[in-house]
């Protein structure tokens, strides 16, 4: 009714503005020839405003299982229309597996408190035995190292001296005429290149440059397509698996619930289940569990190829660009750092040919040093101690003695902290287990009747939806639904206002503005404001988004 005679009064406004512009000269005429009209009174604005407006309830709560959880619902104990106290459980999922979580945490926990305390204790005796044992070990192979050589070790040093000396023959004789020859062919190259960089961009330069920037970029469009359609295919993949384990989690659901009646029918028999029910209950379940891995792995392949289509296209673009610049630089002029980078490869080809051609006095010299080397070690490998052996032998004993040492010393600051810090580590992952355990059983946060009610037994629950809806019926307020911004500036909060219910005709219900929205939504490009009405008195005949009109004074 209210939008009606809104309409009515913008035509009527409408119609004096048409009426003022074509006016003119006509309206001059008029006044000229009915001089004794009497003017029209004005408008005066009403003192009260009607708009429209819903009943809800003073407090309710839409109550959620966590999204994450793929567990099915193992009890629903409680109704709709049931009323509840705040605290109360209100369904529950199966909590096999959390409990399962909640003991392996226990476990990690025992563990890493058990590491720490044994750094604590210190070493035991059989590890302080087990370090001395390793020390005299050492010992006696150092004892055994001192007085023998081996013949293989003899060979290792000939061979050793004999490829210094091959080595120092070699620099002796001078450079083969092949390696003459080909550093000669590198200084023509180079020489070439430095050339045709001094001359500027060739036809064929050019021509080769655009076909790779016609290539690069065909090769884009290519890794578009391809890169989008492999995304497409690994969502609809996601999507088909996702299909695939609620078919395996119904499956399950309703072997498991079969298996119970029998079971329950056999026990009063005196039988218990057989196994091929056992079997088939537990193949759904395994069913179930590989459907879970399968989303889990599709999921998976759907993010990566969302990254390859980035990376993909990102790494096209690049070559595209890099394809452009090539051309660029091949239309450009004689680049100076192209002349650089030419003369700096003829001066490095010149300067190998002259390293090839001249005998280096510090190689020759080296060269003498290794085989004087060789020399020596062979003859400390043939006197009476192999002086290598005994050194590394030496070492060992020195190796022993540390780890004695430290097996006997106490555990570092930082491996305390470290072995705290897993212990840490254990308590949370302990109590986060804990936590989605308890999150496994729905509770109600206020007092209240159960309005909704969406979940049943064995199925997974709503992750779009509310699991449970409470509210509390025993006290109801008044919300406005189009109260403009045009109305919301002549209202205030505190003023009575009369509620008129849809569904109760001829009954008038006293309120008060107890709130108005500070912020405006926008409502079919009109914007509203929402207004709280309490009531004055209990009306027991009032229910959950009843529509009513709220008539609220202006002045």
């Amino acid at each position: 009714m209210k939008k009606i005679v809104i309409s009515v009064v913008i035509i009527a406004i409408i119609a004096s503005g048409v009426f003022v512009a074509l006016g003119g000269s006509a309206a001059t005429t008029a006044a000229q020839a009915d001089a004794t009209a009497t003017p029209l009174p004005p408008v005066e604005a009403s003192d009260e405003i009607t708009v429209e407006a819903v009943v809800v309830p003073r407090q309710s709560v839409q109550l959620r299982f966590p999204s994450a959880s793929t567990a099915l619902v193992a009890e629903v104990l409680v109704h709709e229309g049931q009323a509840v106290k705040a605290g109360a459980a209100l369904a529950r999922l199966d909590t096999a597996t959390l409990e399962l979580g909640v003991a392996q945490a226990q476990a990690a926990l025992a563990q890493a408190q058990a590491s720490y305390d044994k750094l604590v204790e210190g070493a035991t005796p059989e590890a302080v035995a087990q370090a001395e044992a390793q020390l005299a070990q050492a010992n006696a192979q150092l004892r055994q190292t001192q007085g023998s050589v081996t013949q293989q070790d003899i060979a290792a040093a000939q061979a050793q001296l004999q490829s210094a000396r091959a080595a120092l023959g070699e620099l002796e004789r001078g450079p083969k005429t092949a390696e003459v020859q080909a550093a000669q062919a590198r200084l023509d190259e180079a020489r070439a290149r430095l050339t045709q960089a001094e001359g500027g961009p060739k036809t064929a330069d050019v021509q080769a440059a655009q076909a790779s920037l016609d290539q690069a970029r065909a090769g884009l469009q290519a890794q578009r397509d391809s890169l989008s359609g492999a995304k497409t295919r690994a969502e609809a993949q996601v999507q088909q698996t996702a299909n695939a384990l609620r078919d395996r989690q119904a499956e399950y659901s309703r072997i498991y619930w079969e298996n119970r009646e029998l079971e329950g029918q056999l026990a009063q028999a005196g039988l218990q289940l057989p196994q091929d029910a056992k079997d088939r209950e537990a193949q759904a379940q395994r069913a179930v569990a590989n459907a879970e891995t399968e989303l889990q792995q599709a999921q998976v392949a759907a993010e990566q190829a969302r990254q390859a289509e980035q990376t993909g296209i990102a790494s096209a673009e690049a070559q595209v660009q890099q394809a452009q610049a090539n051309l660029n630089k091949v239309l450009g002029s004689v680049d100076t750092e192209q002349l650089a980078a030419a003369r700096a490869q003829v001066a490095q080809a010149q300067a190998s040919l002259d390293a090839l051609l001249t005998v280096d006095a510090d190689k020759l010299a080296a060269a003498r040093a290794r085989v004087a080397q060789a020399q020596a070690d062979l003859q400390k490998l043939t006197g009476a101690q192999r002086a290598g052996s005994v050194q590394a032998a030496q070492a060992g004993v020195a190796n022993a003695q540390a780890s004695l040492e430290q097996v006997g010393a106490a555990p570092s600051v930082a491996t305390l902290a470290q072995a705290k810090a897993q212990v840490e580590q254990a308590e949370v992952a302990l109590k986060q287990a804990a936590l989605t355990l308890r999150d496994a059983t729905l509770r109600a946060p206020i007092g209240g009747t159960v309005a909704e009610l969406n979940v049943k037994v064995g199925e997974v629950p709503p992750t779009t939806s509310a699991a449970v809806v409470l509210a509390d019926f025993d006290v109801w307020q008044i919300e406005t639904t189009d109260l403009t911004e045009l109305q919301v500036v002549v209202i205030t909060e505190g003023a009575p206002v009369t509620v008129l219910v849809d569904a109760l005709p001829g009954v008038e219900l006293a309120g008060t503005v107890e709130r108005i929205a500070a912020l405006g939504v926008n409502k079919q490009g009109d914007i509203t404001y929402k207004a709280i009405i309490t009531l004055k008195d209990a009306e027991p005949r009032l229910r959950w988004n009843m529509t009513a009109s709220v008539v609220l004074p202006t002045k």
